[in-house]
């Protein structure tokens, strides 16, 4: 099965967010549907900037790019940071079939907890998925959490403490913003805890490994 098919992207807005492997779930999940349409990838806050690719600005070059590759980058590049910042116009989310919108960052953790501010979601998104890094179970919060004071809080722990399934599950919950879950790195990380993990969750749940290119479908 495709991960698109097993995520069930539908064409419009797909927000992704979270932390362990958003823009390696956006690259992949943008190979696989440019073989059902247009891709645009884009940010609502930062991302890194693409080693390939196209970088377009405006919408004629991005429909140029879109016709010619059948995918593009969209925003503008701050070259100093190595970052891809938002569109500077309206209208974005109609530029293409498919549109993946990273909506947030980790800075390189598998778990992450959100400041007020975060994550920036798009208004006219068909669903949000969060990205959950298998690679940060069972092991402290504040050495495998971005904002690892917030992620403790969250699930009435401190930030010494393991980052064990049930903790996971409770800070996902309490912020509640996905539709659907990709957890991802599970060659790092026991096959049980992944499942507890999954069981716990009350939204759609796929299991897998990017580096491995193998997923499943634990409940939907």
């Amino acid at each position: 099965m495709r991960l698109c098919d097993a995520l069930e992207i539908c064409p419009g807005v797909t927000a992704v967010m979270g932390s362990g492997g958003k823009t390696g779930l956006i690259l992949h999940l943008a190979e696989e549907l440019r073989q059902r349409g247009t891709v645009l990838i884009c940010t609502t806050t930062k991302m890194w900037l693409p080693q390939n690719g196209v970088v377009c600005h405006t919408v004629q070059e991005t429909a140029e790019t879109l016709q010619k590759e059948g995918m593009a980058y969209l925003g503008e590049a701050d070259s100093h940071r190595g970052k891809l910042l938002p569109p500077t116009f309206d209208g974005w989310e109609t530029l293409a079939d498919f549109v993946l919108a990273e909506s947030d960052g980790a800075a390189g953790r598998p778990l992450k907890a959100h400041a007020p501010w975060e994550p920036v979601l798009p208004e006219s998104r068909q669903q949000t998925i969060c990205v959950v890094g298998a690679a940060g179970m069972e092991q402290p919060m504040g050495e495998v959490a971005h904002r690892p004071e917030i992620f403790a809080a969250l699930c009435g722990a401190e930030i010494e403490d393991i980052a064990t399934p049930e903790r996971i599950a409770v800070a996902l919950q309490k912020e509640n913003f996905p539709s659907r879950v990709f957890i991802n790195q599970t060659d790092a990380a026991r096959e049980a805890d992944v499942q507890r993990l999954a069981q716990l969750l009350p939204w759609p749940v796929v299991a897998g490994s990017l580096q491995e290119k193998t997923w499943q479908v634990c409940h939907k």
